[in-house]
């Protein structure tokens, strides 16, 4: 984590002196442990669908840490939203899916039913709110930058109507890249199969909502791969190759 992360009902709670206590085991380790630092310093925090900040170690010890919560800076800047739809998958792969992509300013993440999918993974407990949440927390602290938690839903069945912004469809039968493939709109949707990929004819029907195939990388990727490598590649066609 690059910034502490404070969940909206933990900054609502602030007393007039400014000052949280958090209870859990993972924030004041993280403090202790990789951020070295002690009472008295000060350390960066994101006060999730709020903004970005400091505040001061008033108190730390192995299961609580006080702080004193510097006033929140709302960045105005806006951000491009874009979206990713990935087929159902473990939920060991669902939790660096939430994570990775919400460092890297994903604003809506969709889960469907695929036809090589697990029915179980859909209800799995990484799907429960607090689980959902505290690993799309996890990516926001990670980001250093962002502050907003992204959009999650999660559908029992294939889609059947397109996104409203352009698809990409990253299959592996794409002949062409996100470098290449004609893109002029300014959010997309990133579409993935699950782990054991797509049918043919899931492939077809995302093909007929008129989604543009690509390949992300030559050789078969694991889904959280194939989402950081897409998202990058696309990053670096907006920022870099512009």
């Amino acid at each position: 984590m690059n910034r502490v992360f404070l969940y909206p009902e933990e900054i609502a709670s602030l007393r007039h002196d400014r000052e949280i206590v958090l209870h859990d085991d993972l924030r004041p380790k993280h403090v202790r442990e990789v951020l070295k630092a002690q009472v008295g310093d000060d350390i960066r925090i994101v006060a999730i669908n709020s903004g970005l900040g400091e505040a001061k170690i008033l108190h730390l010890d192995e299961s609580s840490l006080r702080l004193c919560v510097s006033p929140i800076d709302q960045d105005k800047k806006q951000y491009l939203v874009d979206e990713i739809w990935v087929g159902a998958c473990r939920p060991q792969t669902v939790k660096k899916i939430f994570e990775y992509a919400t460092a890297m300013r994903v604003g809506r993440i969709r889960f469907f039913k695929a036809e090589l999918s697990e029915k179980s993974y859909l209800t799995s407990k990484i799907f429960e709110p607090e689980n959902q949440r505290h690993h799309l927390a996890l990516g926001l602290a990670q980001s250093g930058i962002y502050f907003q938690l992204p959009q999650v839903t999660v559908s029992p069945y294939f889609p059947t109507q397109a996104p409203d912004s352009p698809a990409i469809l990253c299959s592996t039968t794409g002949r062409q890249t996100l470098f290449t493939t004609k893109l002029e709109a300014a959010e997309v949707t990133l579409v993935f199969g699950p782990e054991r990929g797509l049918t043919i004819e899931e492939e077809a029907r995302f093909l007929k909502m008129g989604m543009t195939p690509v390949k992300v990388y030559p050789s078969i990727l694991r889904i959280e791969v194939a989402v950081i490598s897409a998202l990058s590649q696309l990053h670096a066609r907006r920022f870099f190759l512009a």
